[in-house]
């Protein structure tokens, strides 16, 4: 293989991250529907056209760069779950804090990716499987380290792990439906009243 396809294929690669990195910053200031796709053509350095040839069309690109958001939220967890395990109500702690502070960092966008708003048509199911089958292999994991410990009830139909989606979800969008930051421990404490062992009545 010569240099210079190596090369091409590089810039091309350059290029698009570029532009998805201009698109994050843009959709998350102003949303998917209000952005404009010459601002972040400009944004990113290259013309409207290299742009389109890139991604296709609107759709393709807001569809692209809610791809790029979710992998990075993923990596983010994935990154907490292979550190050391602290017990499992601080490593459900730690996971709920990095989707808090995620969705801090991205505005507007990552509530339109939660509440499937405007541009999420372009977003397609095959993509939304592959991360959830992502976030239900962690939960699971953690769920484990749960149930190990005693603090979570076993439970054959795996209600447990899905519960968890949701919460989530509350951190990456509640915050701002709410007016005020949703604290994380607070919501492990929730989640452990709701799954851990029932207490024999006397």
């Amino acid at each position: 293989m010569s240099t210079q396809p190596r090369l091409r294929d590089r810039f091309r690669e350059q290029t698009q991250a570029a532009i998805l990195e201009a698109a994050g910053r843009i959709l998350a200031e102003e949303g998917a529907a209000l952005a404009r796709i010459d601002a972040i053509a400009a944004e990113a350095g290259v013309s409207v056209g290299t742009l389109y040839n890139h991604f296709g069309d609107r759709d393709g690109l807001v569809s692209a760069v809610f791809r790029h958001q979710q992998v990075q939220l993923v990596t983010l967890l994935q990154a907490v779950m292979a550190e050391p395990s602290a017990g499992f109500a601080e490593d459900l702690r730690r996971l709920l804090q990095t989707c808090a502070d995620f969705a801090a960092s991205h505005g507007r966008l990552f509530a339109e990716m939660v509440h499937e708003g405007a541009g999420m048509r372009a977003w397609q199911c095959q993509q939304r499987d592959e991360v959830l089958e992502a976030l239900r292999e962690l939960m699971t994991r953690l769920v484990a380290r749960g149930v190990a410990e005693g603090v979570v009830q076993p439970r054959p139909d795996g209600l447990h792990v899905m519960m968890l989606i949701p919460f989530g979800r509350l951190l990456l969008v509640g915050s701002r439906l709410l007016g005020q930051p949703i604290d994380p421990a607070a919501l492990v404490d929730l989640y452990l009243r709701g799954v851990g062992p029932r207490q024999e009545r006397a």
